[in-house]
């Protein structure tokens, strides 16, 4: 067993050492890309409509997507506060992780942005947000800076029509990579909590601890406007952002250690990509580091096995296709993982585990190269 951790401990630091670069990883130069495009543009929104007061691109807000060429923005809605417009928080119901935000029949500049229920409640529509948004980033992008941006030797283009409900960049790298960015309406909702994530709220934990629960529950959430499975229209997504940076920010002896080099795998591995998102690796080592919680669990020297550990819990994952998120319980995070994709990413996981340096020699490096 030592011989067999001393041969994963090696491949690891070889890996480590080849593709943990000091340059910007592509993450970082798609970041910077966007930031210097919207930026400029979010400052003019609010003249053409003051519902689209955005606050500027934020590092903790852009994320990737699916695999190494998607990523995702959350425009978040500037000094918004929920109780001025009376609005209410639908959760609870079907589908999980979603809630439907509605308002009170007060005539507001939101009017526009909702949708009448046949009984006359009013509820805010992502998939209108989303419209609006686009046509006004498309008419000021023309007259701003032309419809086809070049920026930092990037070619950007916006795509003309909504792709499953979400505002589209697409970008172009000066060594012809194409990147997609999603860009999603976001509504703070400070200083409310969601019915979904009661039971995180009242289950017995060492960590967080029920003062980091209730500092948790004062932050508030967020709604996502991303599309539903359901593709209902008024279906926003929760998403607990400054929860989840807090706890991953903690930093707890080898655990951040264990969860870079499990990102860094998986930005390396298009096979693992095709199931396996970088929130699934944050939750796992989350869960794994709520049920162990003391600190001599995760000292330097137990990094292999805190390392085998996570990948042991993602393999179970994978199998079961499941895998609660860290605070809606109730929520499957790999609801949608097919079994052809689960085997195909149970392989990848079982050479990783029994022969490793066969599975970094294996990595197509050049392909999901981490920097540009």
């Amino acid at each position: 067993m030592m011989s067999d951790h001393a041969a994963l401990k090696s491949s690891l630091d070889s890996f480590w050492k080849t593709n943990s670069k000091s340059h910007p990883t592509t993450e970082e130069t798609i970041f910077r890309v966007m930031k210097s495009l919207l930026d400029p543009i979010l400052v003019k929104l609010p003249d053409r409509d003051p519902v689209l007061d955005f606050d500027p691109l934020e590092s903790s807000k852009f994320y990737q997507g699916k695999t190494s060429d998607v990523f995702e923005v959350l425009l978040c809605l500037k000094n918004f506060d929920s109780s001025e417009l009376g609005l209410a928080i639908e959760d609870g119901k079907s589908p999980a992780g979603f809630a439907v935000p509605k308002l009170t029949d007060k005539r507001t500049v939101w009017d526009d942005f909702c949708i009448r229920s046949n009984s006359g409640k009013k509820y805010v529509s992502s998939r209108i947000f989303s419209e609006k948004l686009l046509g006004h980033l498309k008419w000021l992008m023309t007259q701003e800076i032309a419809a086809d941006a070049q920026m930092n030797e990037f070619m950007i283009k916006i795509n003309e029509h909504l792709s499953d409900n979400t505002v589209t960049f697409s970008l172009s790298s000066p060594t012809q990579e194409v990147y997609s960015v999603h860009v999603f309406p976001t509504i703070p909702c400070r200083d409310r909590w969601t019915f979904g994530a009661k039971m995180w709220q009242t289950e017995e934990s060492h960590w967080p601890t029920k003062a980091m629960k209730h500092e948790c529950m004062e932050q508030g959430f967020y709604l996502v406007g991303r599309q539903a499975p359901t593709k209902s229209p008024c279906q926003w997504q929760i998403a607990f952002l400054e929860q989840m940076k807090k706890f991953l920010e903690d930093n707890n002896g080898c655990r951040n250690e264990c969860l870079a080099i499990l990102k860094l795998i998986l930005h390396s591995s298009p096979q693992l990509q095709k199931g396996v998102r970088q929130y699934h690796l944050e939750t796992i080592i989350l869960n794994l580091y709520k049920k162990y919680p003391k600190p001599s669990f995760w000292t330097d020297d137990k990094f292999i096995p805190r390392f085998l550990d996570a990948v042991h819990d993602l393999q179970d994952c994978i199998e079961q296709r499941k895998l609660h998120d860290f605070i809606h319980l109730d929520l499957n995070l790999m609801k949608e993982l097919d079994k052809a994709t689960a085997e195909s990413c149970k392989m990848q996981i079982k050479i990783l585990l029994e022969e490793p340096e066969k599975f970094f020699s294996a990595l197509d490096l050049e392909q999901t190269d981490t920097s540009l």
